[in-house]
């Protein structure tokens, strides 16, 4: 079991470094809103399965090309996560070490990592919006 507490207090880190969020400790997330209607959050917890998962969602009308999707994705891991995950982003993509998978609107990228179950890119495209994740997960 991961330790509920330790995940709070760096969910209460992270919005102190990244100001302007608004924290919801029972979800585990902190949201923050820009005046051009996108948004960026975050999600990090678990019991049995520890993940983290950074999301922006982009006003368009547009799907992004593979190349913004990765530069996007490598930009998220590093501001709202880490340096060494962004890094592992950029060598993937650099190497094309990644799987992709589409399913309906949405486009995966698996990409393999030791000690991890999964570490993806996805992009959903819906309602005028497109939505990049970067996920990892123990």
């Amino acid at each position: 079991m991961y330790d509920q507490d330790a995940q709070i207090e760096l969910l209460k880190s992270i919005a102190k470094s990244q100001p302007g969020g608004v924290i919801d400790l029972k979800e585990k997330s902190i949201t923050w809103n820009s005046p051009l209607a996108s948004a960026s959050s975050i999600q990090y917890g678990g019991c049995e399965h520890l993940g983290y998962s950074v999301t922006k969602n982009i006003p368009t009308s547009k799907y992004y090309s593979e190349s913004e999707i990765f530069t996007l994705a490598i930009s998220l891991a590093n501001e709202y996560w880490s340096p060494s995950d962004a890094a592992a982003l950029n060598a993937a993509v650099a190497e094309k070490s990644f799987t992709k998978a589409v399913l309906d609107n949405s486009t995966f990228f698996h990409i393999p990592r030791e000690y991890y179950s999964e570490f993806y890119i996805e992009q959903n495209f819906t309602a005028g919006y497109v939505t990049i994740v970067w996920a990892r997960n123990f």
